[in-house]
């Protein structure tokens, strides 16, 4: 590397070149000078963004006949300036290049930490979260068979849909005081149900929730949305504990197919039930109730409060009511209301048409489906006030804050780990 010979008072120092222009920054750095204020005789050495000179060595040497050329001690360039502070020893243009610089690197450090931080707890949350609806991963399959999705619902979800009863004094659940089903949806116990399974107007009975398998049985208290009128919120008056719960996510879940439950009236079991979505465009309007869909039971009917679930598992809503379908909807134009349902036979088959051509275990389930002429209106649990999802809970208890790796935290961490194959090695011997 070529370099300079540069002399301020009796001290004479080589300085490496940057191709020919002096690194002016760094001469006045190391004397302490303003960069510039940097002279050698009457020649200003001015520096450029980059810190150097805009002159190259031999334009300057040129410009200072006589005085040293740089080429060694005895011909050392001398070098005369300002003194600054500490603080102003860069060259300003220099000092916003490195600033600049310094803040990309912060950046892009920051953002690294993040997504590490994000990885960190995302896997916290799997490990610790996902397990309570641990039925989702045996769903993962591609090409599952809507038969081989209700047996995997009816084996493990089955257990977390209670029957909800409203009893008075000493009375204890029974089908005379049955009043339909709920949906497990957080292991503290907690459920939604339709509003009319539960008895807003007494004040001496009480609603009492009983799982099947093991078995369980628990007074709840009754809330209801002010925004989706047509669901209820039941949460235990004493603690219980579940370590499953339905996969409830704040968003309408619709994958697929659709499944929801009924009870057995001789044996009292649940019962999964699998259905088809029918929200469409030409068949359900964004003007009615929030969240409001609409399922199509393949076999029998199913029961108000139970959950409808997709093929992945997740909760799309809760049952409220049943709505007939008539073979067609014979009535004029001018007599529906606008953005009113358009729900009939024929108008189902149309949009299911290339569906059942393609797939003709598909239109046996749907005409089975068809000969109750009656559909399931469910509402979707999305922005529900007054329960928060599990997912919900458990990130505002783990701050991503906890998962960024700090400097200290790396070096503690390191300790901990030098410490602990100390202690290893010692048991060893």
């Amino acid at each position: 590397m070529a370099v300079v010979w540069v002399k301020r008072g009796d001290e004479a120092l080589r300085f490496p070149l940057d191709g020919s222009k002096l690194m002016v920054g760094a001469i006045a750095r190391h004397w302490g000078l303003d960069p510039d204020s940097l002279r050698i005789g009457d020649c200003a050495l001015v520096p450029g963004p980059d810190g150097n000179s805009m002159l190259s060595l031999d334009d300057i040497a040129a410009m200072i006949q006589d005085q040293g050329d740089g080429s060694s001690r005895d011909q050392a360039l001398l070098i005369t300036g300002r003194r600054c502070s500490a603080a102003t020893y860069e060259h300003p243009p220099v000092q916003d290049l490195i600033r600049q610089k310094d803040e990309k690197d912060l950046v892009a450090r920051k953002r690294q930490r993040r997504e590490a931080a994000e990885s960190r707890r995302y896997k916290a949350f799997m490990s610790n979260v996902a397990g309570l609806w641990s039925y989702v991963k045996e769903l993962e399959p591609e090409g599952m068979k809507p038969e081989q999705v209700r047996s995997v619902l009816q084996s493990r979800v089955s257990k977390m849909v209670a029957r909800l009863h409203f009893v008075e004094g000493d009375d204890e659940p029974s089908d005379d005081n049955y009043r339909g089903l709920a949906a497990l949806v957080k292991p503290d116990g907690s459920c939604f149900t339709a509003a009319v399974c539960c008895d807003r107007s007494s004040t001496s009975g009480k609603h009492v929730l009983v799982f099947p398998d093991p078995p369980l049985v628990y007074e709840c208290v009754v809330t209801y949305e002010e925004a989706i009128e047509q669901l209820a919120i039941l949460t235990p008056t004493k603690p219980v504990s579940f370590n499953y719960c339905i996969n409830w996510t704040d968003w309408v879940a619709r994958s697929g197919d659709a499944y929801s439950w009924k009870r057995d009236p001789e044996s009292g079991d649940i019962k999964c039930v699998a259905g088809i979505f029918l929200e469409d465009r030409t068949l359900t309007t964004g003007e009615c109730v929030p969240y409001r869909m609409v399922m199509l039971p393949v076999e029998s009917t199913v029961e108000v409060g139970a959950p409808v679930l997709d093929d992945e598992g997740s909760l799309g809503g809760v049952v409220v009511e049943f709505e007939e379908i008539p073979a067609r909807d014979t009535r004029s134009t001018k007599k529906k209301k606008k953005g009113e349902r358009r729900l009939d036979q024929t108008a189902i088959r149309d949009k299911f048409q290339r569906r059942v051509e393609d797939d003709p275990d598909f239109g046996k389930a749907l005409e089975a489906g068809l000969t109750h002429r009656k559909a399931v209106v469910y509402v979707g649990c999305v922005d529900i006030a007054g329960l928060m999802t599990v997912c919900y809970d458990w990130t505002k208890a783990h701050p991503l804050k906890e998962y960024i790796i700090t400097p200290s935290k790396a070096l503690l961490h390191l300790g901990m780990h030098c410490l602990y194959c100390f202690e290893v090695i010692i048991d060893c011997r």
